[in-house]
């Protein structure tokens, strides 16, 4: 995380960024797409996955504030409408996403749109929002940062992971989920009931404070954004991985959670991002 915003700031305070400006102006036709999932503070202590921030609130004021100043931000349907009815983008466009839907988009991310009206979607798991649980992987986070076992074997993968400290269990964490993208669907639910029930679930007694770190937006909340300027689309029911599905879960994920999310807010859900977003996440 600190090599990205090292990074970045080598990005914007250089001239490098204008270089790259120019040279994308004449030599590539691509729309860059920033996918955020989270906008928010945290401590060294933070319980859940921290991967998932994307920026902390003052950087994601300083980057709406660039690419308002230098680029033409629009929407992920109004990217799609000048796609089918054949007409010129805007040079500079640039599409701002989020995945997921953490209240943090609402509270941190939101209000610094909302001011320097910059469009954005939102693409949200229907069974989170609302809701008190956390998503799946977060959970999975959460335990192994908070777990008082020093190590554990995972069955059905055989795996035995050290946990004796916080790089151990970063480390643990990364590799397990990623080996649960690719399980189908049903084995991917049993084995995290097995680890649970093997090792504890340090979630289910977590205190309130540290639950309200991993927190979903509510209806209202989406309803609120919808009407300034905040676009909101598909991110399937549960967040499962779609290419680990049966062609009947795949029917439910997918026309499920567009019927939701358009009787909640009353309009035509017309996108989706298909979660995790790796080349083995769709078929």
């Amino acid at each position: 995380m600190r090599k990205l915003h090292l990074a970045a700031e080598l990005y914007t305070r250089t001239r490098l960024n204008k270089i790259i400006t120019w040279c994308r102006d004449y030599f590539v036709s691509e729309i860059p797409v920033l996918a955020y999932h989270r906008v928010m503070d945290v401590q060294d202590d933070y319980p859940f996955d921290i991967g998932l921030i994307s920026a902390s609130q003052e950087k994601f004021w300083e980057q709406m504030k660039y690419i308002k100043k230098h680029y033409q931000p629009i929407s992920v349907n109004e990217l799609s409408k000048y796609l089918a009815e054949n007409k010129s983008i805007p040079k500079k466009s640039v599409v701002v996403t989020f995945d997921d839907g953490f209240d943090d988009n609402y509270h941190f991310a939101y209000p610094v749109m909302k001011e320097l009206g910059i469009p954005a979607t939102i693409f949200v798991a229907t069974d989170f929002i609302g809701s008190s649980e956390t998503i799946w992987y977060e959970r999975l986070a959460y335990f192994f940062n908070r777990t008082n076992k020093n190590k554990i074997n995972v069955d059905g993968l055989g795996i035995n992971y050290d946990l004796a400290d916080s790089e151990c269990r970063k480390s643990a964490y990364c590799n397990l989920v990623e080996r649960l993208k690719v399980i189908p669907e049903e084995k991917r639910i049993l084995m995290l009931d097995d680890l649970y029930k093997n090792n504890g679930d340090p979630y289910e007694n977590a205190p309130e404070t540290e639950k309200l770190l991993s927190k979903a937006m509510t209806w209202d909340n989406l309803r609120e954004m919808s009407e300034h300027g905040i676009e909101v689309g598909s991110h399937t029911v549960t967040h499962p991985i779609l290419s680990m599905l049966s062609i009947e879960q795949l029917h439910f994920e997918l026309k499920e959670s567009k019927k939701i999310i358009e009787n909640q807010l009353q309009y035509n859900v017309e996108s989706i991002a298909y979660p995790v977003g790796q080349k083995e996440s769709f078929s």
